[in-house]
């Protein structure tokens, strides 16, 4: 189900964990080994003695393959290292060279991308897109007062449609990307559907019109100007938009471990999902972000240009996330398609220091953020921390209340079941699929997931004193429903 998606991830047994190990640092070795080994859970419940657990045994847990990671420092990488095989019945290890694919993580490359294309042909950020636009409109009735912009396409608040795209089969004709942003791929047609720089609304819809513009504006097609005026540049080796690399390539993994039958998806819509690459090559890249930032000699793009992809409009910087301040800032990207593969990148620029992890699992995305909990530990910053919890003890009546069918609002037959453990546990359980989510009360009316620390709460009507709604995750809100 796509809302417990948000916050679970559910996988099966792999036969084997080894992993190598490319230490490039002149610190002691153990240093970074810690990262691996010091595996935080999401959520410490109450007195719960802290149990540290390693990447390899995280691997077998969420049942993902294949892992690949890139640990940067000061601007340099300084670790990197491999686990599992490219496919769960394989042999074949991962290696630094083994390509993932990137999925959303594309966006932030491509961001990059624009933002030199705008430095080499003096174009502007805040101009009518239209302007350098030759095969398709940014045009609708919302447009009629504000134009569309790169600046507001790269910081998703352009009103572009489409959040996301589903992937097509490697063996049969996919459609080109004109008949993709008019609606006639698998996806829906990208409209402008709200007044341009006036709300953010995450658009994969929106970087298909960059890449149109990319191609428009230099002639030239998508993948090709990628590999001449960023990947080459930039030394990134393994990285490319080819959606059929020839070789060393991870294979996608649903959530119950088994393979993709094609072994991955293709992605024409490159600009927001079609990047094959590695942790070291995007690590390369983020070191790449943040040198320009700091306006070191002979760097990417200029000192303007990087402080402006940095800066926070709405919610987003220009291609990337970017939160907190001084030491602790940080940008990052995520990245995760039906494929299905899942990576995180994060760097705090300020001390260009991060950390790449790519997986070839559904379930990878817990596996992220296990290793980003090690990571914020390791180096220690608050990127990403457990969740400290003193659990409330529910009464029966309490749990009672609670306990019930619920429909998504404004989906008639979308149900999800709650019912209790005998542990003061309160389940989630979607009557679609059966897939199950665990909650620990804090309150009466508020509950954290005990796998990843999402936040569930529920409503009481304050007249009949009786549970009405429960809100989950990030906007979804469940009506309680009679049996």
């Amino acid at each position: 189900m796509k809302f417990l998606y948000l916050l679970i991830f559910v996988c099966p047994l792999f036969l084997s964990c080894k992993h190598k190990t490319e230490n490039k640092s002149q610190d002691p070795e153990p240093t970074y080994n810690d990262l691996e080994s010091g595996l935080l859970p999401a959520v410490i419940v109450g007195d719960s003695i802290l149990q540290n657990h390693t990447i390899s045994e995280a691997m077998e847990t969420y049942n993902v393959p294949g892992v690949s990671l890139a640990l940067f420092k000061d601007g340099d990488i300084v670790w990197t290292s491999q686990y599992g095989t490219i496919a769960k019945d394989s042999a074949q290890p991962i290696t630094s060279t083994t390509k993932f694919q990137a999925a959303s993580i594309s966006k932030a490359i491509t961001a990059l991308g624009v933002l030199k294309l705008v430095e080499t042909y003096n174009l502007d950020l805040d101009t009518d897109i239209n302007t350098y636009l030759k095969s398709w409109k940014a045009e609708s009735e919302f447009t009629e007062s504000k134009k569309v912009t790169i600046r507001q396409l790269l910081n998703h608040t352009s009103g572009a449609t489409v959040q996301g795209f589903h992937g097509y089969s490697n063996v049969g004709i996919t459609p080109s990307l004109l008949d993709i942003v008019n609606g006639k791929g698998n996806s829906a047609k990208v409209e402008i559907s709200t007044v341009p720089g006036t709300q953010f609304s995450y658009s994969g819809g929106g970087y298909a019109i960059l890449q149109m513009l990319v191609q428009d504006v230099t002639g030239n097609d998508f993948e090709s100007y990628f590999q001449e005026v960023v990947f080459s540049p930039l030394k990134m080796t393994h990285s490319t938009f080819n959606q059929f690399p020839k070789d060393n390539i991870a294979l996608g993994h649903d959530d119950s471990g088994k393979m993709h039958p094609e072994g991955h998806l293709i992605f024409p819509e490159l600009s927001a999902a079609g990047l094959w690459t590695t942790p070291t090559d995007l690590a390369k890249f983020s070191i790449a972000i943040a040198n320009s930032y700091k306006g070191k000699p002979n760097s990417f793009i200029s000192q303007d240009l990087a402080t402006q992809m940095l800066t926070v409009t709405k919610v987003w910087g220009l291609g990337v996330g970017v939160r907190g301040e001084g030491d602790t800032a940080f940008f990052f990207h995520a990245g995760g398609n039906p494929g299905s593969y899942k990576s995180i990148l994060i760097n705090h620029y300020n001390k260009n220091t991060g950390i790449a992890v790519m997986t070839n699992a559904k379930q990878g995305n817990t596996l992220n953020d296990d290793i980003l909990r090690s990571f914020s530990a390791l180096f220690e910053n608050s990127v990403f921390e457990p969740t400290y919890i003193t659990p409330y003890e529910l009464s029966e009546k309490e749990t009672d209340a609670l306990v019930g069918k619920y429909q998504l609002e404004e989906e008639d037959n979308y149900f999800l079941d709650v019912y209790s453990t005998d542990s003061n546990r309160i389940v989630l359980y979607d009557l679609n699929d059966g897939m199950k989510v665990t909650f620990v009360p804090v309150s009466k009316t508020e509950f954290i997931d005990v796998d990843n620390g999402g936040k569930s709460s529920f409503t009481i009507d304050s007249i009949t004193n009786k549970v009405v709604k429960m809100n989950y995750g990030e906007g979804y809100v469940f009506k309680k429903v009679d049996e």
